[in-house]
């Protein structure tokens, strides 16, 4: 991976991190760097199955915390890129 991908993501996550630890809201309520109902739903679809490995037993939390930080990020890319949508939710109705 590149190393300035790499930092990136770290620095998303710090900053999700910090968040969520301050309650720091921006406009409306939301996070400061929310992309929308999607960041909610993501954040939903994590809480649900971020713990779940392949073979049936528990992820550790580091496995856990490193997986949200690559989710939130691309999805955060995706935002840049115009690729905007309500929720994860979407990607599961498209791919069927």
């Amino acid at each position: 991976m590149d190393s300035g991908i790499a930092q990136e993501i770290d620095d998303d996550a710090q900053q999700r991190r910090l968040d969520d630890m301050t309650g720091n809201r921006g406009a409306g309520g939301k996070p400061t760097d929310a992309g929308g109902g999607c960041k909610a739903s993501l954040a939903a679809v994590l809480k649900a199955h971020n713990g779940a490995r392949h073979d049936g037993a528990v992820a550790s939390f580091a496995t856990q915390d490193k997986r949200a930080d690559v989710l939130y990020a691309g999805f955060k890319r995706l935002r840049e890129l115009n690729f905007r949508m309500e929720t994860v939710m979407k990607l599961l109705s498209s791919s069927r």
